[in-house]
Parts: C-alpha cells; structure tokens; sequence
C-alpha cells in the first residue's frame, strides 16, 4: 500500500498491543520507537492496555500519550488508543482485552521495555502471511549490549524450557532456514494473526503471568500450526537480568508458584498421550526435587512455593483441565507438536550441571545443544496425540 493511501480512516492491518503496569516511561519510549521505526505505508494502531497502575503513573501515561498524539499526528494517521482496567488482570488478561478489541488483521505483542529498530515489522507480517498454517512469529530479539535474548523458545519432552541463544554473542549462528522452526515465541515481542489468537482462546486469563506464551503457543501446535522464527526482524528487550537479581525472596517465591503451577496445568491439559504427560510430570517433579536438594544447601526455600503450585494446579482447576484436554487433542491428525527429545545420558549431565552450576550453567549448556539440536536432539514425533 503507497504511503499516500493510508489516511486516517484506513483500517489498521496491524494491531499492536502494549500492556502497562506503573511503567509509564517505558511504555511512551516504546510507543515513540514504533512510531519512529515502523513504515507508514503499513496501517496500524498502537493500543495501550493500562492494568490499574497508580493514579500518578496513569497520569503520566495520558499526558504522554496526548503529547505524542500532538506530536505525530501529521505523519501517523493510525491512532493510539488508551484503555485503562479496573484492576490489574495481568500479561494474559491485559493482552487479552487489547486483542478483542483489536482491528488489525495481525497482532503484534510487545513488552512495554522492548525497543524497536527500522525494519523489525515488515519481515514478521512477510512470514506470517505467507501461510495459512503460519499462526506466530518472533523476530530475533536482543539485549542492550548485544547479546541474545531470544531466538524462539524450545521445550523438550522432560518440559525443560530455554530460550535458544540467550546470552550468546550474536554471529548470526541461528540466521539460517534450519532454525526457523520453533516451539515456542517469546512473550517479549511476537506477532500473531488475530483470527487464530481467537480461536484458540488467547491466553488462559488464569495465568496472570508466566509459561502463557508457551502454553499459547502449544496449544497452536496442537491445533497444527506452525511458530516460526524470523531473524531479520530485530527489537531490543532492554529488562535487566533474570529475578534473582531483580527481586526479593518472596517476589522470587511468587514468580516461582506462577510458572509451576501455569506449567503444571499446561502439561495436564495439553499432553494428548498418557506417555507424553509421564516424561512432563517426571521432568517436573525432578525439577522440584533438585530445588529441595539445593534448598538443604541454602536458606532459600525454592521447592516449597514450587509444590503448592503443583497442588493448586490439580486440586483447583480439574475441571478447567479436563475441557481443556477434550479441546485441543481432538485434532489428531493436525497436531505439530514435536517435542526435543534428548538422550538420558545428556539430561542427567543436565541436571548434574544444574545442580552445580545453577540455572545460568544449566541454560548455557542447554543452548549448546539447541545449536546442533538437528545433529542428536531428536525430534519426539511420539509426541502427537495418539
């Protein structure tokens, strides 16, 4: 479409969601990057969900809104629309509020400290539109000082999750066609079609926060679409380091509850084979128990948090679990789901690693595998519901 067609009462083809929490700063920079970086030959809308922040933190985000408004209105005829919740409904709930309300034909879903550089918007709508099959996309995204934050997201059939790449100095080591498959997108940045994001429910509201965007892309595989990675669309993911260093004890504690029980529920609901959901729960309870080991060592109880999770998760949601189940392993013949399948030897030198080094030890060595997973990472076809 020629720049000089796109008016203000174009339809926007993309929608581009933000979800604010007394993060007013962040979210302006962002909304000024995508209006400085995006083509305006591609109509689009920038919505901002506000999740309750503090009524100062709000203000800010108006009147800064309002400024840009002012400032832009001459170049960027496609809106910037403001919509304020009545308490804080989270990542998925926000996201999900942001989505109904859309226009655009694409999502796009962006974390409010994610910055955007000429030419990340138009390789992902490419490949998103290039199949009907084609549901999610995520571009490579980097931290600050160049380094990886993500190149796709992989989950093994142990349900150990790893962002490909992260903290490798990027050479262009995953630019190649053989990587473009993923299981997964970062919730940081991705773009997905509206009509599907909708089908498949968005993301479980129940969630709040964590593991949602790999259990939304899940349920895409088990519904046979494809998630792929597109490395010549970039963006900047400016978040500090992971949330031992950024929080305390009992946010850490909290954060911990929210994965595993996210995860814990993701495994019931969407494992389609009885053997499938074995290997998850048994990745899983190693995990817990690897956290009660470490905790004899420490003063910090992770298994604790980790085990309510898996509590609350069964006890609280059978229902939720068995509709969910009945939903998306019907569709057999579609299922793309294709787990990592890694060889015993390997996953006990894993939790070895883990055990001495850490989590950061344990995600080094992981991305190592995932940089010749196509030479002994198999892929578990056994992994479709049979």
């Amino acid at each position: 479409m020629s720049a000089d067609t796109v008016t203000s009462s174009t339809p926007p083809e993309v929608s581009i969601i933000i979800v604010n929490y007394n993060s007013s700063q962040k979210t302006l920079k962002c909304i000024e990057n995508i209006l400085n970086n995006t083509p305006h030959t591609i109509p689009y809308e920038v919505i901002v969900i506000d999740n309750a922040s503090h009524s100062e933190d709000y203000n800010v985000l108006a009147e800064g809104i309002a400024s840009l408004k002012e400032t832009y209105k001459g170049l960027q005829p496609s809106p910037i629309r403001l919509v304020r919740l009545s308490r804080n409904y989270g990542y998925t709930g926000g996201n999900n509020v942001g989505a109904k309300i859309a226009r655009g034909k694409y999502l796009v879903i962006l974390n409010p400290d994610v910055v955007v550089v000429r030419g990340w918007l138009i390789p992902l709508l490419e490949v998103l539109s290039s199949s009907e099959e084609v549901a999610a996309v995520q571009g490579k995204i980097l931290l600050p000082h160049g380094l990886i934050d993500s190149t796709g997201i992989f989950m093994d059939i142990y349900g150990n999750v790893v962002k490909r790449g992260y903290h490798e100095k990027d050479s262009g080591q995953y630019d190649n066609a053989t990587f473009s498959e993923i299981f997964s997108v970062s919730g940081a940045a991705f773009a997905i079609k509206r009509d599907i994001f909708l089908k498949v429910g968005g993301f479980r509201s129940r969630y709040f926060m964590y593991f949602d965007e790999v259990d939304l892309c899940w349920r895409l595989r088990l519904l046979g679409y494809s998630v792929l990675y597109v490395p010549t669309s970039v963006v900047y993911h400016m978040h500090p380091s992971g949330i031992e260093e950024r929080y305390d004890f009992h946010q850490r504690a909290r954060f911990r509850y929210l994965d595993t029980k996210n995860k814990t529920y993701s495994i019931l609901s969407n494992s389609c084979n009885l053997r499938n959901m074995l290997f998850l729960l048994l990745g899983l309870a190693g995990g817990i128990l690897l956290d009660m080991i470490r905790m004899i060592k420490t003063k910090e109880n992770r298994a604790g948090p980790r085990l309510v999770a898996v509590l609350h998760a069964i006890l609280y949601n059978i229902r939720g679990i068995t509709y969910d189940h009945r939903k998306y392993c019907s569709n057999k013949g579609k299922n793309k789901l294709n787990l990592l399948r890694l060889p015993l030897p390997v996953v006990i030198r894993l939790f070895r690693i883990k055990m001495r080094y850490g989590g950061a030890g344990f995600r080094k060595a992981y991305n190592k595998l995932l940089r010749y997973q196509y030479l002994f990472c198999a892929i578990d076809n056994n992994s479709v519901g049979t």
